[in-house]
């Protein structure tokens, strides 16, 4: 089982919404590292996602994943309005992310 880490604060964080869902793109700093998360929930379940990549010095390098089928927010979220689905319920999965690249990291 992960172990989740010590709440991080975000370097940048950006809740947007598309045409049939809504993102949440945050930046952390984890030691030396650059993470960017990402979290999209669809009005259709199976087309959401979230990654995590970390920055090299010249692009985002996918460090780790959440299928659809195990994302908290797509299964809290999808088939809502746009407008329902808030920040809170995307954190989830982004916690999620930032532990699964602690242990890449380490």
């Amino acid at each position: 089982m992960s172990k989740q880490p010590a709440p991080l604060k975000p370097l940048s964080s950006v809740v947007s919404t598309q045409r049939q869902g809504v993102q949440l793109q945050r930046v952390y700093a984890i030691g030396e590292h650059r993470i960017r998360t990402t979290v999209y929930v669809d009005s259709y379940d199976f087309q959401s996602w979230a990654k995590a990549e970390r920055w090299n010095g010249e692009r985002w390098y996918e460090v780790a994943t959440i299928p659809y089928g195990a994302m908290y927010s797509a299964t809290k979220a999808s088939y809502h309005k746009k407008s329902d689905v808030n920040e809170p319920i995307l954190y989830v999965d982004t916690q999620t992310l930032l532990a699964r690249v602690i242990e890449v990291l380490e």
